[in-house]
């Protein structure tokens, strides 16, 4: 009976201690996970909206200053440099109102693009021809009274209501010619004539305005202004994000509606820079007080950044599905739900870069 009782404590010792280790293992688990998610929160480095260099050949014109205001109201602070004045160079380049560059600026800023910067051309281009400028030839002709923005997803049209609308008078317009290689982001209503597009320049970017906000029956329009802000941080190489819900094909291809309907079932997401090299958070959050199915982020990735993979402790990143986009160097990071006031924080690892 003594040797039967001394067996019997020696299971139940060790009975009691493998629990033991495995609660202790689940509490280190959860601990860990909290200073992770913590740690995502308070390593945040928030970017500003890019500096913008106006370069013009006719800074005192009614149409520079009025993309002087238009910008101003979008919360940039452009600085206006006449093109004879031009030296180093800054931040997006704006180019509008240019005849011709000289030889030696148009060196400058071909060179700066190739370094992965951005342009955006107003209007019609300056004339000779330059690489970077290789893709934008335009013709002269009468604007339409709305410019319509397109409902595919692009960096541009990045949380954006998908056609919306804005008003204008017809005026005289610059009409680009269309290439396979440039996306058109908004047309003129009437003529389908492009008004808004972009295309990538070895590892730069070059954004194209064909409007007059002078023209504009609104210049006040929120979604106006995030177009300008998205444009000019995609310019700029900073990440730019767009949300889907709803059934996983349309959530995965961001379809129109998979958008709205993550608009109006209060589907938030964000994407930012962490401390660290090669570190980005994507915050994933139900707002709203209906499960979502398929909750998606489509992350245009920064230039230079050609790949990314999930990173952190697994349970950080439960469930959750990273798909990569070559084509248009993009990924999507894909959760199966959300649900009510469920709020998930993933973080990524840039893994390859240019």
């Amino acid at each position: 009976m003594t040797r039967h009782e001394h067996h019997v404590g020696w299971r139940i010792l060790i009975f009691y201690g493998l629990v033991s280790v495995l609660v202790l293992g689940v509490g280190a688990v959860v601990l860990y996970t909290y200073w992770e998610r913590q740690s995502l929160a308070q390593g945040i480095v928030p970017e500003p909206l890019p500096a913008v260099m106006v370069i013009t050949g006719a800074a005192e014109s009614k149409f520079v200053a009025s993309w002087a205001g238009l910008m101003a109201k979008a919360d940039f602070a452009p600085t206006l440099v006449p093109i004879e004045r031009v030296d180093a160079l800054q931040g997006v380049l704006v180019i509008t109102n240019i005849a011709s560059l000289p030889e030696k600026v148009a060196g400058q800023i071909e060179a700066y693009v190739q370094d992965g910067r951005g342009v955006v051309i107003i209007g019609a281009p300056p004339r000779q021809s330059s690489p970077f400028l290789n893709l934008v030839s335009t013709d002269a002709g009468m604007s339409d009274t709305q410019i319509k923005m397109s409902e595919a997803a692009s960096p541009l049209m990045a949380r954006m209501n998908p056609g919306h609308e804005i008003r204008t008078r017809p005026v005289p317009a610059a009409f680009i010619d269309e290439t396979p290689q440039m996306v058109v982001d908004a047309r003129w209503k009437e003529s389908s004539r492009a008004a808004v597009a972009h295309y990538s320049h070895g590892e730069g970017r070059v954004v194209w305005l064909g409007f007059d906000p002078a023209a504009l029956h609104n210049q006040n329009d929120l979604q106006l202004n995030l177009l300008l802000r998205t444009a000019f941080r995609w310019a700029a190489g900073q990440p730019v994000s767009d949300g889907a819900v709803g059934g996983a094909s349309a959530a995965r291809t961001l379809t129109p509606e998979a958008r709205l309907t993550a608009r109006t079932k209060r589907f938030s997401f964000s994407v930012e820079k962490l401390r660290g090299e090669g570190l980005f958070s994507v915050r994933l959050t139900n707002r709203g007080k209906e499960k979502i199915e398929n909750p998606t982020v489509k992350l245009w990735l920064p230039a230079r950044v050609k790949n990314v993979k999930l990173a952190g402790s697994f349970i950080l990143r439960r469930k959750a599905t990273l798909i990569g986009v070559p084509q248009d160097g993009t990924v999507l990071v894909m959760l199966p739900v959300l649900n009510p006031n469920e709020d998930r924080t993933l973080k990524l690892r840039v893994t390859a870069t240019n």
